[in-house]
């Protein structure tokens, strides 16, 4: 998997933030970018498809040696799987933010009562 969707334990509550804002960003382009891909043809391109994130279907687990028709039901199998996976690292990103807001919370609380 990509780089981009890891975050180093221990990092600083800002650190963790900054990054679950960046893979919220990048699955968003990922997904943006698997549907310009099959607007025109219904077909997702093996050769020419890179992600918002530029590292291709590979980082998904998806190796594809010709293009992919959407209208067969491989095909389509293939692509919600592919936008299931990113999905996931978007909702990670979600939840990430939730527990850092609800550790500044709690320590707002805490410093508020002395």
């Amino acid at each position: 998997m990509s780089d981009l969707y890891t975050v180093t334990q221990g990092t600083s509550q800002g650190a963790i933030i900054d990054a679950a804002v960046d893979v919220a960003g990048q699955g968003c382009a990922d997904i943006n970018s698997v549907l310009d891909d099959i607007k025109g043809d219904s077909k997702l391109t093996a050769t020419n498809f890179s992600t918002g994130t530029g590292t291709g279907l590979d980082s998904y687990g998806v190796k594809l040696t010709d293009n992919l028709s959407i209208s067969s039901a491989a095909g389509a199998m293939v692509v919600d799987d592919l936008m299931q996976k990113i999905s996931t690292k978007v909702q990670v990103a979600a939840q990430m933010l939730a527990a850092a807001n609800n550790a500044n919370k709690a320590a707002t609380r805490i410093m508020s009562q002395g």
